[in-house]
Protein backbone atom coordinates (compact mmCIF):
# COMPACT_ATOMS: atom_id res chain seq x y z
CA UNK A 1 0.00 0.00 0.00
CA UNK A 2 1.29 3.37 -0.87
CA UNK A 3 0.66 5.42 2.53
CA UNK A 4 1.32 8.45 0.92
CA UNK A 5 -1.95 8.09 -0.57
CA UNK A 6 -3.86 6.01 1.52
CA UNK A 7 -7.93 5.80 1.22
CA UNK A 8 -9.98 6.81 4.50
CA UNK A 9 -12.02 4.89 6.36
CA UNK A 10 -14.61 6.78 9.21
CA UNK A 11 -16.09 4.36 11.36
CA UNK A 12 -19.34 4.84 13.34
CA UNK A 13 -18.32 5.75 17.13
CA UNK A 14 -20.62 2.67 18.15
CA UNK A 15 -17.69 0.70 16.31
CA UNK A 16 -15.08 2.40 18.03
CA UNK A 17 -16.66 1.41 21.10
CA UNK A 18 -16.98 -2.16 19.98
CA UNK A 19 -13.20 -2.48 19.20
CA UNK A 20 -11.91 -1.00 21.92
CA UNK A 21 -14.22 -3.17 23.97
CA UNK A 22 -12.91 -6.35 22.60
CA UNK A 23 -9.45 -5.09 22.59
CA UNK A 24 -9.05 -5.33 25.99
CA UNK A 25 -11.30 -7.98 26.43
CA UNK A 26 -10.57 -10.81 28.63
CA UNK A 27 -10.85 -13.13 26.03
CA UNK A 28 -7.52 -14.00 23.86
CA UNK A 29 -9.74 -14.34 21.09
CA UNK A 30 -11.17 -11.29 21.06
CA UNK A 31 -8.09 -9.02 21.85
CA UNK A 32 -6.19 -10.37 18.62
CA UNK A 33 -9.31 -9.79 16.67
CA UNK A 34 -9.52 -6.19 17.39
CA UNK A 35 -5.89 -5.77 17.60
CA UNK A 36 -5.84 -7.17 14.30
CA UNK A 37 -8.18 -4.83 13.00
CA UNK A 38 -6.42 -1.78 11.72
CA UNK A 39 -4.04 -3.76 10.12
CA UNK A 40 -6.26 -5.78 7.84
CA UNK A 41 -7.79 -2.22 6.99
CA UNK A 42 -4.10 -1.20 6.14
CA UNK A 43 -3.37 -4.46 4.17
CA UNK A 44 -6.43 -3.32 2.03
CA UNK A 45 -5.34 0.41 1.74
CA UNK A 46 -7.71 2.09 4.29
CA UNK A 47 -6.47 3.76 7.37
CA UNK A 48 -9.11 4.56 10.11
CA UNK A 49 -9.84 8.35 10.29
CA UNK A 50 -10.35 10.24 13.83
CA UNK A 51 -12.48 13.37 14.50
CA UNK A 52 -12.94 15.43 17.09
CA UNK A 53 -16.12 13.93 17.49
CA UNK A 54 -15.42 10.23 18.10
CA UNK A 55 -13.01 11.23 21.02
CA UNK A 56 -16.50 13.48 22.18
CA UNK A 57 -18.39 10.42 22.71
CA UNK A 58 -16.19 8.05 23.69
CA UNK A 59 -14.47 9.86 26.52
CA UNK A 60 -17.18 11.25 28.43
CA UNK A 61 -17.82 7.99 29.48
CA UNK A 62 -19.07 7.97 33.32
CA UNK A 63 -16.85 5.28 33.97
CA UNK A 64 -13.13 6.51 34.41
CA UNK A 65 -11.80 3.13 34.10
CA UNK A 66 -13.44 2.62 30.75
CA UNK A 67 -12.89 6.14 29.62
CA UNK A 68 -8.98 5.18 30.32
CA UNK A 69 -8.89 2.26 28.55
CA UNK A 70 -10.35 3.80 25.65
CA UNK A 71 -8.10 6.83 25.51
CA UNK A 72 -5.05 3.94 25.99
CA UNK A 73 -5.96 2.06 22.95
CA UNK A 74 -6.23 5.55 20.66
CA UNK A 75 -3.01 6.41 21.88
CA UNK A 76 -1.26 2.98 20.44
CA UNK A 77 -2.44 3.05 17.17
CA UNK A 78 0.73 3.30 15.36
CA UNK A 79 -1.00 4.96 11.53
CA UNK A 80 -4.29 7.27 11.50
CA UNK A 81 -5.22 9.74 9.40
CA UNK A 82 -6.87 12.61 11.90
CA UNK A 83 -9.56 15.52 10.76
CA UNK A 84 -6.76 18.48 10.52
CA UNK A 85 -7.55 21.21 12.59
CA UNK A 86 -7.15 24.89 11.73
CA UNK A 87 -5.24 25.72 15.16
CA UNK A 88 -2.12 24.33 16.19
CA UNK A 89 -1.10 21.98 17.62
CA UNK A 90 -3.11 20.83 14.43
CA UNK A 91 -4.57 17.97 16.25
CA UNK A 92 -7.84 15.98 15.80
CA UNK A 93 -10.26 18.66 14.42
CA UNK A 94 -14.56 18.95 14.43
CA UNK A 95 -17.42 19.95 12.19
CA UNK A 96 -16.24 23.89 12.08
CA UNK A 97 -12.43 22.79 10.96
CA UNK A 98 -14.62 21.54 7.84
CA UNK A 99 -16.63 24.79 7.67
CA UNK A 100 -13.30 26.60 8.05
CA UNK A 101 -11.98 24.81 4.97
CA UNK A 102 -14.71 24.87 2.90
CA UNK A 103 -14.76 28.61 3.67
CA UNK A 104 -10.80 29.42 3.05
CA UNK A 105 -11.99 27.01 -0.35
CA UNK A 106 -14.03 29.83 -1.80
CA UNK A 107 -12.06 32.99 -0.68
CA UNK A 108 -9.59 31.48 -2.79
CA UNK A 109 -11.71 30.80 -5.87
CA UNK A 110 -13.60 27.53 -5.68
CA UNK A 111 -17.22 28.16 -6.96
CA UNK A 112 -18.83 24.88 -7.08
CA UNK A 113 -19.66 22.38 -4.67
CA UNK A 114 -17.03 19.77 -6.58
CA UNK A 115 -14.55 22.62 -6.66
CA UNK A 116 -14.74 23.39 -2.95
CA UNK A 117 -14.78 19.33 -2.35
CA UNK A 118 -11.70 18.80 -4.51
CA UNK A 119 -9.64 21.86 -3.21
CA UNK A 120 -10.71 21.08 0.55
CA UNK A 121 -9.85 17.63 0.15
CA UNK A 122 -6.20 16.90 -0.26
CA UNK A 123 -4.93 18.60 3.08
CA UNK A 124 -8.28 18.34 5.56
CA UNK A 125 -6.66 15.65 7.09
CA UNK A 126 -3.06 15.00 8.51
CA UNK A 127 -1.58 10.94 8.92
CA UNK A 128 0.96 9.06 11.33
CA UNK A 129 0.45 7.86 14.77
CA UNK A 130 -2.16 8.61 17.25
CA UNK A 131 -0.06 9.52 19.51
CA UNK A 132 0.74 12.71 17.77
CA UNK A 133 -2.87 13.89 17.10
CA UNK A 134 -3.82 13.56 20.41
CA UNK A 135 -0.84 14.97 21.89
CA UNK A 136 -0.50 15.08 26.19
CA UNK A 137 -3.26 12.50 26.79
CA UNK A 138 -3.15 14.59 30.41
CA UNK A 139 -5.07 17.01 28.47
CA UNK A 140 -7.83 14.98 27.31
CA UNK A 141 -8.14 13.34 31.18
CA UNK A 142 -9.18 17.47 32.01
CA UNK A 143 -11.23 17.70 29.17
CA UNK A 144 -13.73 14.83 30.11
CA UNK A 145 -16.08 17.25 32.25
CA UNK A 146 -16.44 19.63 29.58
CA UNK A 147 -17.27 16.57 27.38
CA UNK A 148 -19.81 15.23 29.64
CA UNK A 149 -21.32 19.10 29.64
CA UNK A 150 -21.16 18.86 25.61
CA UNK A 151 -22.66 15.44 25.42
CA UNK A 152 -25.41 17.36 27.42
CA UNK A 153 -25.72 19.82 25.60
CA UNK A 154 -26.41 17.75 21.97
CA UNK A 155 -29.23 15.86 24.07
CA UNK A 156 -31.17 19.22 24.09
CA UNK A 157 -29.78 20.24 20.85
CA UNK A 158 -30.95 16.93 19.36
CA UNK A 159 -34.77 17.00 20.64
CA UNK A 160 -35.34 20.42 19.90
CA UNK A 161 -34.00 21.33 16.70
CA UNK A 162 -36.22 19.16 14.57
CA UNK A 163 -39.21 21.27 16.06
CA UNK A 164 -41.36 24.12 14.06
CA UNK A 165 -43.06 26.40 15.22
CA UNK A 166 -45.76 28.33 12.50
CA UNK A 167 -45.18 27.80 8.76
CA UNK A 168 -42.27 27.87 7.45
CA UNK A 169 -42.97 28.53 3.77
CA UNK A 170 -44.14 31.28 4.30
CA UNK A 171 -42.94 34.48 3.09
CA UNK A 172 -41.92 37.62 4.81
CA UNK A 173 -45.01 39.53 3.09
CA UNK A 174 -47.13 37.26 4.70
CA UNK A 175 -45.58 38.02 8.51
CA UNK A 176 -45.49 42.00 8.01
CA UNK A 177 -48.67 41.99 7.10
CA UNK A 178 -50.01 40.62 10.46
CA UNK A 179 -49.98 42.26 13.47
CA UNK A 180 -47.64 42.30 16.72
CA UNK A 181 -49.72 40.82 19.75
CA UNK A 182 -50.21 42.68 22.81
CA UNK A 183 -48.26 41.29 25.84
CA UNK A 184 -50.83 39.82 27.15
CA UNK A 185 -51.40 37.77 23.99
CA UNK A 186 -47.81 37.16 23.40
CA UNK A 187 -46.84 35.71 27.10
CA UNK A 188 -49.55 33.24 26.43
CA UNK A 189 -48.71 32.53 23.20
CA UNK A 190 -45.27 31.66 24.25
CA UNK A 191 -46.51 30.05 26.97
CA UNK A 192 -48.18 27.83 25.00
CA UNK A 193 -45.04 27.15 22.61
CA UNK A 194 -43.28 26.25 26.13
CA UNK A 195 -45.68 23.49 26.89
CA UNK A 196 -45.25 22.50 23.59
CA UNK A 197 -41.94 22.31 23.56
CA UNK A 198 -41.49 20.62 27.23
CA UNK A 199 -44.05 17.92 25.61
CA UNK A 200 -42.08 17.40 22.38
CA UNK A 201 -38.59 16.64 24.67
CA UNK A 202 -39.92 14.40 26.96
CA UNK A 203 -41.71 12.19 24.65
CA UNK A 204 -39.06 12.57 21.80
CA UNK A 205 -36.00 13.70 23.08
CA UNK A 206 -33.01 11.45 24.52
CA UNK A 207 -34.29 9.48 27.55
CA UNK A 208 -31.54 10.74 29.57
CA UNK A 209 -32.58 14.04 29.66
CA UNK A 210 -33.70 15.12 33.22
CA UNK A 211 -36.23 18.24 33.43
CA UNK A 212 -37.34 18.50 30.14
CA UNK A 213 -39.85 21.28 31.02
CA UNK A 214 -37.31 23.37 32.54
CA UNK A 215 -35.14 23.02 29.15
CA UNK A 216 -38.12 24.43 27.24
CA UNK A 217 -38.69 27.16 29.87
CA UNK A 218 -35.01 28.13 29.69
CA UNK A 219 -35.02 28.02 25.88
CA UNK A 220 -38.35 30.49 25.86
CA UNK A 221 -36.78 32.68 28.52
CA UNK A 222 -34.45 33.34 26.05
CA UNK A 223 -37.32 34.30 23.02
CA UNK A 224 -39.06 36.78 26.06
CA UNK A 225 -35.63 38.64 26.64
CA UNK A 226 -36.46 39.80 22.80
CA UNK A 227 -39.56 41.88 24.10
CA UNK A 228 -40.91 41.51 20.71
CA UNK A 229 -44.08 43.06 21.62
CA UNK A 230 -42.17 46.30 22.35
CA UNK A 231 -41.89 46.42 18.44
CA UNK A 232 -43.75 48.70 16.41
CA UNK A 233 -42.68 47.60 13.44
CA UNK A 234 -42.48 44.20 12.34
CA UNK A 235 -40.23 45.06 9.28
CA UNK A 236 -38.12 46.77 11.36
CA UNK A 237 -38.01 43.89 13.92
CA UNK A 238 -36.85 41.50 11.63
CA UNK A 239 -34.04 43.46 10.51
CA UNK A 240 -32.90 43.91 13.59
CA UNK A 241 -32.79 40.39 14.90
CA UNK A 242 -31.68 39.42 11.32
CA UNK A 243 -28.89 42.02 11.43
CA UNK A 244 -27.58 41.09 14.73
CA UNK A 245 -26.94 37.23 12.93
CA UNK A 246 -25.10 38.97 10.19
CA UNK A 247 -27.28 39.60 7.57
CA UNK A 248 -27.64 42.68 5.94
CA UNK A 249 -30.97 44.71 5.31
CA UNK A 250 -30.44 44.82 1.72
CA UNK A 251 -30.07 40.88 1.86
CA UNK A 252 -33.53 40.82 2.55
CA UNK A 253 -36.80 40.27 0.16
CA UNK A 254 -40.83 39.87 1.26
CA UNK A 255 -40.48 37.04 -0.93
CA UNK A 256 -38.08 35.07 1.23
CA UNK A 257 -39.33 32.25 3.23
CA UNK A 258 -39.46 32.23 6.82
CA UNK A 259 -36.79 29.09 6.38
CA UNK A 260 -34.78 31.22 4.05
CA UNK A 261 -34.12 33.55 6.74
CA UNK A 262 -33.81 31.45 9.25
CA UNK A 263 -30.79 28.95 7.48
CA UNK A 264 -29.07 32.49 6.24
CA UNK A 265 -28.85 33.87 9.80
CA UNK A 266 -27.58 30.15 11.01
CA UNK A 267 -25.22 30.25 8.11
CA UNK A 268 -23.80 33.55 8.90
CA UNK A 269 -23.73 33.05 12.74
CA UNK A 270 -21.37 30.00 11.68
CA UNK A 271 -19.40 32.26 9.21
CA UNK A 272 -18.67 34.87 12.58
CA UNK A 273 -17.37 31.53 14.25
CA UNK A 274 -15.15 30.55 11.24
CA UNK A 275 -13.76 34.22 10.55
CA UNK A 276 -11.90 33.67 14.48
CA UNK A 277 -10.71 30.26 13.55
CA UNK A 278 -9.30 31.33 10.12
CA UNK A 279 -8.11 34.68 10.95
CA UNK A 280 -10.15 36.27 7.91
CA UNK A 281 -11.99 38.96 8.80
CA UNK A 282 -16.28 38.20 8.59
CA UNK A 283 -17.11 40.79 6.01
CA UNK A 284 -14.77 39.11 3.38
CA UNK A 285 -16.87 35.93 4.30
CA UNK A 286 -19.65 37.47 4.16
CA UNK A 287 -18.92 38.61 0.65
CA UNK A 288 -17.48 35.65 -0.76
CA UNK A 289 -19.12 32.21 1.10
CA UNK A 290 -22.49 30.78 0.03
CA UNK A 291 -23.85 28.22 1.65
CA UNK A 292 -24.85 26.79 -1.52
CA UNK A 293 -21.16 25.92 -2.35
CA UNK A 294 -20.29 24.28 1.14
CA UNK A 295 -20.55 20.78 0.45
CA UNK A 296 -21.01 19.95 4.07
CA UNK A 297 -24.27 22.82 4.28
CA UNK A 298 -26.07 21.01 1.18
CA UNK A 299 -25.61 17.75 2.57
CA UNK A 300 -26.82 17.92 6.65
CA UNK A 301 -29.26 20.15 4.74
CA UNK A 302 -30.43 17.26 2.90
CA UNK A 303 -29.98 14.56 5.51
CA UNK A 304 -32.29 17.21 7.76
CA UNK A 305 -35.12 16.81 5.42
CA UNK A 306 -34.88 13.15 5.12
CA UNK A 307 -34.62 12.78 8.62
CA UNK A 308 -37.35 10.05 9.65
CA UNK A 309 -40.33 10.80 11.62
CA UNK A 310 -41.54 9.50 14.83
CA UNK A 311 -38.33 8.23 15.87
CA UNK A 312 -36.76 9.33 19.50
CA UNK A 313 -33.58 12.05 19.13
CA UNK A 314 -30.42 10.72 20.99
CA UNK A 315 -27.64 12.92 21.36
CA UNK A 316 -25.90 11.23 19.80
CA UNK A 317 -27.55 12.01 16.37
CA UNK A 318 -25.79 15.55 17.14
CA UNK A 319 -22.36 13.99 16.98
CA UNK A 320 -23.87 11.79 14.12
CA UNK A 321 -24.44 14.64 11.91
CA UNK A 322 -21.47 16.21 12.11
CA UNK A 323 -19.23 12.77 11.53
CA UNK A 324 -21.90 12.59 8.47
CA UNK A 325 -20.56 15.77 6.91
CA UNK A 326 -16.91 14.06 6.29
CA UNK A 327 -19.02 11.85 3.58
CA UNK A 328 -17.41 14.32 0.33
CA UNK A 329 -14.00 13.80 2.24
CA UNK A 330 -13.08 10.69 2.97
CA UNK A 331 -13.60 7.27 0.56
CA UNK A 332 -15.73 5.07 3.12
CA UNK A 333 -17.50 6.33 5.68
CA UNK A 334 -19.63 3.83 7.93
CA UNK A 335 -22.99 4.87 9.27
CA UNK A 336 -25.56 3.12 11.63
CA UNK A 337 -29.36 2.36 10.10
CA UNK A 338 -30.92 5.30 10.88
CA UNK A 339 -28.05 7.28 9.26
CA UNK A 340 -27.94 5.48 6.25
CA UNK A 341 -31.65 5.55 5.82
CA UNK A 342 -31.41 9.75 6.02
CA UNK A 343 -28.61 9.45 3.38
CA UNK A 344 -30.67 6.84 1.37
CA UNK A 345 -33.86 9.27 1.56
CA UNK A 346 -31.25 12.22 0.76
CA UNK A 347 -29.35 12.10 -2.19
CA UNK A 348 -31.45 10.58 -4.87
CA UNK A 349 -33.56 14.14 -4.62
CA UNK A 350 -30.31 15.88 -4.52
CA UNK A 351 -28.59 15.96 -8.08
CA UNK A 352 -25.91 18.43 -6.95
CA UNK A 353 -24.44 15.77 -4.66
CA UNK A 354 -24.14 12.91 -6.69
CA UNK A 355 -20.35 12.09 -6.95
CA UNK A 356 -19.70 14.25 -4.45
CA UNK A 357 -20.02 11.66 -1.86
CA UNK A 358 -17.96 8.80 -0.44
CA UNK A 359 -19.30 5.04 -0.01
CA UNK A 360 -21.64 5.61 2.89
CA UNK A 361 -22.63 1.86 4.27
CA UNK A 362 -23.65 -0.05 7.72
CA UNK A 363 -22.24 -3.11 9.11
CA UNK A 364 -23.64 -4.37 12.07
CA UNK A 365 -20.43 -5.45 13.53
CA UNK A 366 -16.72 -3.94 13.06
CA UNK A 367 -14.98 -7.21 11.82
CA UNK A 368 -17.63 -7.22 9.38
CA UNK A 369 -15.72 -4.19 7.58
CA UNK A 370 -12.62 -5.99 6.20
CA UNK A 371 -14.52 -8.78 4.08
CA UNK A 372 -16.90 -5.48 2.70
CA UNK A 373 -14.45 -3.20 1.04
CA UNK A 374 -14.82 -4.82 -1.91
CA UNK A 375 -18.55 -4.23 -2.53
CA UNK A 376 -20.26 -1.75 -4.60
CA UNK A 377 -21.46 2.14 -3.47
CA UNK A 378 -24.29 1.66 -1.20
CA UNK A 379 -24.15 -1.60 -0.05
Amino acid sequence: MDLAQPRRLTLDTSHWANLIRDAVSPSSAMRDKARSFPDRLLDQGYVLTLAFHHLEELLNHDKEDLAEARLAYMLDLPFIAWLRSARAPHGPGAITDIMAAEAVAQCEGASSLTAVRDRVRPDLFRYGAAREALGDPDLWRQLRPLLRASARRARTIAAIAPMTFGNGQAPLSALISSRFRTPEDSHRTLAAMQAAMGQEIASKGDGRIQRPHEIAAEFFNDVADMRPWEETDIWEFIVRTSEARGVRREELRLDMTNDELGDLCVFRSQLAVIAEATGRPFEVLRGTVTMEHCPHWVLTKALDRSRQEGLRRPGSDVNDGYLAALAPYVDRLYVDKRRLENFRRATPGMLELRGLLCDVVRAAHYWEIPNQLNTLKGA
